[in-house]
């Protein structure tokens, strides 16, 4: 899940859609239809403001979803694929160390495989005392190069199953601290769209004089800003699933 791409996209489209409502609240015309305008575009520009909202925490709450089930299950082996050992095993022509090769518990995602293969795992193999294993991902299957099954049984097989888990658990943390942001990302720009309409619905184009008094903002920033994240706290608690309303 790439949360921040998603983010950043939001953000440029909600400038662009404050701008937007800034030119729009601006306009010449008669006091009484400037009053009544620009209440209704406020009004507009909040509720597209709150669809916004609503539709990009559905598609985070989406992909948490789907990294919730089978998917987010901690990353570890099952057994070693013996079809991958050397055929000459437990025989005076045996290779002392060979690549062997366990099957995934599940399918390593795209960030999993990267640390897999990352620095941090040799060190970390290096520290167990194995500094000549190699490890590399193929598919759903982990090979396990210059090792030897009785390697594997007597600790080597409890470090990779380690690593592994550490790798998943870090991954998952990561995800779940970006899809906090972003929420928070999400929160912020409706404030900020709402008190761009807002200080263009406080433009009155009177003359001096007038009776008619400047129109007032019909938008509390303070209001709308605790509204929204009431909101979004009431749906993280939810699940992502918003309350039927009456």
């Amino acid at each position: 899940m790439r949360v921040l791409g998603t983010e950043s996209s939001l953000l440029s489209a909600s400038k662009i859609r404050g701008s937007s409502s800034l030119h729009e609240s601006t306009h010449l015309g008669r006091p009484g239809e400037q009053v009544s305008r620009s209440r209704t575009q406020a009004v507009f520009v909040g509720r597209t403001c709150e669809a916004r909202i609503f539709g990009a925490y559905r598609q985070v709450m989406k992909t948490q979803t789907r990294t919730s089930g089978a998917d987010a299950a901690t990353l570890g082996l099952g057994s070693v694929l013996v079809g991958s050992l050397p055929a000459a095993l437990m025989t005076d022509e045996a290779p002392n160390r060979y690549t062997v090769e366990a099957v995934f518990t599940r399918r390593p995602d795209r960030d999993e495989v990267t640390q897999i293969f990352g620095g941090e795992t040799r060190d970390f193999l290096k520290r167990a005392g194995y500094p000549t294993v190699q490890v590399t991902v193929s598919d759903r299957r982990l090979e396990i190069a210059n090792t030897n099954l009785e390697e594997l049984r007597d600790g080597l097989a409890g470090m990779l199953a380690e690593r592994l888990a550490e790798i998943s658990e870090g991954v998952r943390a990561g995800r779940d601290a970006a899809a906090v942001r972003f929420q928070d990302a999400i929160a912020s720009e409706q404030v900020r769209a709402t008190a761009v309409a807002e200080l263009a619905e406080s433009v009155s184009f009177q003359r001096p004089g007038d009776d008619l008094a400047r129109p007032k903002s019909v938008v509390d920033r303070t209001d709308v800003e605790a509204s929204y994240r009431a909101q979004i706290e009431e749906w993280a608690d939810d699940g992502g699933h918003g309350r039927a309303r009456s």
